[in-house]
């Protein structure tokens, strides 16, 4: 199936600065709707109204309300990912702690944002889930091999494969169940020992 016939992409993009606005104004009144009434309210009808476009315009970008669902979602994902590729480049941070700190508060920063949003959309199916957290995979295995004498593992394929399925199954779970706790000053701190005495074997021993 190609991108054009899924059903939960968005049909074509924006290029002028009017039409990237009624897409704006579509995604802002679909996080607003969904975060009050959730997503049995969030239909297109609702979401164009409270936009102010018509109904015909919002289809003209998206063909249903997994299209917009998948617009939100890939719109939180494309800062995460940005943030997690410019730290697994940088070579001007003193540690393998240091990356793995400032990577992590930008994340808990993106749940801790708007997290009424964040549990809205994580109630839904996803259908793209799985490629974010292979996405997150990947790059921490790259981070991985290259800063081997800092954190030593047998297999970074497996090793990337847990550490991004705990980091964030733990921050996505107090997301939805704990919010408040994303503010808390010591929580990056704690991830960040979490994921590095367990990446950094050497360490674990001390």
């Amino acid at each position: 199936m190609t991108k054009a016939q899924r059903p939960d992409v968005q049909r074509k993009l924006p290029q002028q600065a009017r039409s990237r606005a009624t897409v704006d104004a579509i995604l802002f009144a679909a996080a607003h709707i969904l975060k009050d009434g959730g997503l049995e309210a969030a239909t297109t009808s609702r979401i164009a109204e409270a936009a102010g476009v018509s109904i015909g315009s919002l289809y003209q970008y998206f063909p249903n309300k997994q299209a917009i669902l998948t617009a939100l979602r890939d719109r939180s994902r494309a800062w995460y990912d940005e943030a997690i590729e410019v730290e697994a480049s940088l070579g001007d941070l003193p540690s393998f702690r240091a990356a793995a700190h400032r990577a992590l508060e930008r994340f808990v920063a993106m749940h801790a944002a708007d997290p009424e949003l964040h549990k809205a959309l994580s109630e839904g199916d996803d259908p793209r889930a799985g490629d974010a957290q292979l996405r997150g995979r990947e790059l921490l295995e790259s981070f991985l091999r290259d800063r081997l004498d800092e954190a030593p593992v047998p297999d970074p394929e497996l090793t990337s494969y847990l550490a991004v399925r705990a980091m964030i199954e733990l921050v996505h779970g107090t997301a939805v169940e704990a919010p408040e706790r994303l503010r808390n000053p010591h929580f990056v701190d704690e991830l960040t020992e979490l994921l590095v005495r367990f990446l950094d074997r050497s360490a674990a021993r001390e």
